[in-house]
């Protein structure tokens, strides 16, 4: 059991616990950098209550030693329950995993009190006896490579603080990742965001991506989009998580919580999503990822604010926008093209988690072109492509199979354009990322993929979750009656999504707008 206590002059009171957190026959426990140890392996964050991870392994027992600054753990055990001598194994803070062992074949009885001795070594003490941890022994100094201090300069990446605190209302929560020791190289991180006590669907816009430190850079930031609803949520938290480092070493502090403070306190009589400004805003964050800037934001609600009070020019203008975050390019650039990657290399669309575990990865500006590459080249790069194409070794095997991949899954023949893709192919990865770019953006292959993926990230965007099969199936049969890029169908559709119950119970329990606004 973990119990958090409160001492003060009136005593020690204690105001909470969790159970199963650490137990067990002779587990003792150590505190090292805001974290506890146990001798059964176990790490848990005392401040949030919550098993971080387990050190397994046959030596992971007896007395313990924590060193944060080198990111190991050790622990001592009496060869005599293993059939072997007393054993030192040490564990990395970080992967849990082991990293190497030391035997001592001269310790004799019990193995207690194991703490770090000097730069490069620890010291334990033997008891004569299980039971008695005073009875006569010896005490044993050893010094081992696997206790030495690594450079001071190798360079760690960590999260600054284990919980951001933000209320609802910001907007959004800056998230700061450091890097310390070495910093003349370049060093990524991937971050991501999951669900704590927290709802992606209303209370935040998940956030995924990577980090690039350039050389001399010490720290970057990544923001994670708020929604200001009104629904009594109460104060609930996101897991933040940092993971897939190069160039640099994870520390221990590589998830943290952001904690959403609850700016409200009463049952809502309307929905936010009615006011102008909040609807656009969350057209960005829905469609775009990203907060308005501030031309964006104001040319968005002068369509709307224009109409005054007349309420079938507001309606129809909210419409119109809301359809207008699709077709506009810069979500053609980068969320449809993050579908359209997938449609092309696998003929499958993307689950709403791979889409939106992906979406940070191609961004809007002056990096979009690079962004582009950058993601197609992690996509070939990925297990299931390699998987898919791993036996399509020369370009001819290679373009042909994805071409067949396209003509079967969306129709499109691109056979025209098979010379000028096989001219790009080189054998690496790049050459396969160039090859692959290019068919998904294929004027016939986008085309041909428009309805699809318009559909699609109806249920993405403002549902937050995966089409089911037959609504799918419905909406794409009627878009697929009007000729291409028809805007009045598409708005027909849009509209219907935007006053679903679904769409507008994500900000409040109130309710103002049905489908029957909706063309029929």
């Amino acid at each position: 059991m973990a119990s958090t206590l409160i001492v003060d002059s009136a005593g020690v009171t204690g105001v909470g616990y969790v159970n199963n957190l650490i137990s067990g026959f002779g587990v003792f426990i150590k505190y090292a950098d805001g974290l506890i140890y146990s001798n059964s392996g176990r790490v848990v964050d005392p401040e949030f209550n919550r098993l971080l991870g387990s050190f397994k392994g046959p030596y992971v027992s007896g007395s313990i030693a924590v060193d944060p600054r080198l990111g190991r753990i050790f622990f001592v055990s009496n060869g005599q329950f293993f059939g072997t001598n007393t054993v030192i194994t040490a564990y990395d803070l970080n992967t849990f995993l082991p990293i190497g062992f030391i035997n001592v074949p001269t310790a004799t009885g019990t193995p207690t009190s194991l703490v770090r001795y000097g730069t490069d070594g620890l010291a334990f003490r033997t008891t004569n006896n299980f039971v008695s941890s005073n009875s006569g022994g010896q005490v044993f100094l050893v010094r081992s490579s696997l206790v030495s201090a690594p450079s001071i300069d190798q360079p760690t990446i960590q999260f600054t603080s284990p919980n951001y605190p933000v209320y609802e209302n910001t907007g959004k929560a800056r998230i700061t990742v450091t890097r310390s020791g070495d910093s003349t190289g370049t060093a990524t991180v991937d971050y991501t965001t999951s669900d704590g006590t927290a709802s992606q669907r209303t209370r935040y816009a998940p956030s995924n991506g990577t980090l690039i430190f350039g050389p001399g850079e010490t720290q970057r930031t990544f923001n994670v989009l708020l929604t200001d609803n009104a629904l009594l949520d109460g104060n609930q938290t996101v897991n933040l998580t940092l993971q897939n480092a190069s160039g640099a070493v994870l520390g221990s502090a590589r998830s943290a919580l952001l904690t959403i403070y609850d700016s409200d306190s009463v049952q809502p009589i309307s929905n936010p999503d009615d006011d102008v400004q909040f609807f656009v805003r969350q057209q960005y964050t829905d469609f775009l990822n990203r907060s308005p800037d501030t031309g964006g934001l104001l040319y968005w609600t002068n369509q709307l604010t224009r109409c005054g009070s007349v309420p079938q020019c507001i309606h129809d203008q909210r419409v119109g926008v809301a359809d207008a975050f699709f077709f506009e390019p810069e979500f053609q650039q980068t969320g449809a093209y993050i579908y359209r990657i997938y449609k092309a290399a696998t003929g499958s669309k993307p689950t709403y988690i791979q889409f939106i575990t992906d979406r940070g990865r191609v961004v809007s500006g002056p990096g979009l072109d690079q962004s582009k590459s950058a993601y197609a080249l992690y996509f070939v790069q990925s297990a299931d492509f390699q998987a898919a194409y791993g036996s399509a070794t020369t370009a001819d095997q290679f373009v042909d199979r994805m071409l067949s991949v396209v003509k079967n899954s969306s129709g499109v023949d691109l056979t025209a354009q098979r010379a000028s893709l096989i001219g790009l192919y080189d054998g690496t990865d790049n050459g396969k990322a160039a090859i692959l770019r290019q068919v998904a953006e294929s004027q016939p292959f986008v085309d041909a993929e428009y309805n699809q993926s318009f559909v699609l990230m109806e249920y993405f965007g403002y549902l937050r979750r995966d089409a089911d099969q037959d609504g799918f199936d419905f909406w794409l049969t009627q878009v697929n009656k009007y000729p291409l890029r028809n805007l009045s169908v598409q708005h027909a559709m849009a509209c219907s999504f935007i006053t679903s119950a679904e769409y507008q119970t994500r900000f409040s329990s109130v309710i103002t707008v049905s489908n029957r606004e909706c063309p029929q």
